[in-house]
């Protein structure tokens, strides 16, 4: 909670902090002034919370009244519209996200050359730095659903309208969700952002974090399940990539059950890869 204050005196207001100030009479009805100390309370939300069910016009900030689309709540977040101070976390209550979609700039893959230049790939959410998009209930109740290609699509889902799950930028984080159905393009003849990561994408290895999550019957020329992020404690089964990971491209992984994912191999270009437990994969 944060407090606006205003001391008033015969000459001037003396001081004031954060936010609008409501009006107040400097002089009282008998003729004196008014001179003491005047607060309008605003209330900080701690996260934001979204459902399937809920509404963008809510203000997301109970469960009792939820923001329906996770990019909305997201860019409420990631922007600290409406807040003093930014709102790091946003709660994703039980249900299928299958609404929105949005595309980020600037590709990840800097190295390489790209016939098409910025990427066309977009996901059902982009979660901005710092921002943890997290479950109230856990993976098991929460899904992030992508969408299968139909442009120029091929049989495993990708194509050049399909969406991968999510995009997470520098320090951002999703926790405790389900992220299936997420796909890349088709394109196999040249290395570039819109063929890596069906379940999800991130912007830095090292800094980009998908923990306790469960990431199925994603697919990808290349990363499968995801590219360029750190996987913590997840479980990875039946995802699909032709050539260069099936779990992943370019990332690291703790304690994660991988199985049943198939492609030449299960991931490419690792660096650390601690406490996980692989079998028939493919």
């Amino acid at each position: 909670t944060l407090a606006t204050y205003r001391s008033i005196t015969a000459s001037s207001y003396v001081k004031y902090l954060r936010g609008d100030l409501t009006n107040a009479p400097l002089v009282a009805d008998d003729g004196t002034f008014n001179v003491g100390c005047y607060a309008e309370v605003r209330t900080q939300p701690k996260a934001l919370f979204v459902s399937p069910t809920g509404d963008d016009n809510n203000d997301g900030h109970t469960e009792a009244t939820p923001l329906q689309t996770l990019q909305v709540a997201c860019d409420r977040a990631g922007s600290a519209a409406g807040y003093p101070d930014p709102v790091n976390e946003v709660v994703a209550l039980p249900g299928v996200y299958e609404q929105g979609q949005r595309g980020y700039t600037g590709r990840v893959a800097t190295s390489y050359t790209s016939p098409y230049g910025d990427p066309r790939i977009q996901a059902r959410v982009v979660v901005p730095a710092g921002v943890t998009l997290r479950s109230r209930d856990g993976a098991a109740s929460t899904v992030i659903k992508g969408k299968r290609g139909t442009v120029n699509a091929n049989d495993w889902g990708c194509g050049d309208d399909a969406l991968r799950c999510a995009f997470l930028e520098t320090g951002a984080t999703v926790r405790g969700c389900t992220l299936t159905e997420g796909h890349s393009c088709t394109n196999m003849d040249s290395y570039y952002d819109d063929k890596l990561g069906g379940g999800v994408l991130g912007r830095n290895l090292r800094n980009c974090f998908v923990e306790d999550c469960e990431i199925a019957n994603c697919s990808a020329p290349c990363g499968g399940g995801g590219a360029f992020a750190t996987f913590r404690r997840c479980v990875v089964h039946d995802n699909y990539a032709p050539q260069y990971g099936s779990f992943f491209r370019h990332g690291q992984a703790f304690d994660c059950l991988v199985y049943d994912n198939r492609g030449n191999q299960v991931f490419d270009v690792f660096y650390d890869i601690v406490g996980c437990t692989f079998y028939a994969n493919l």
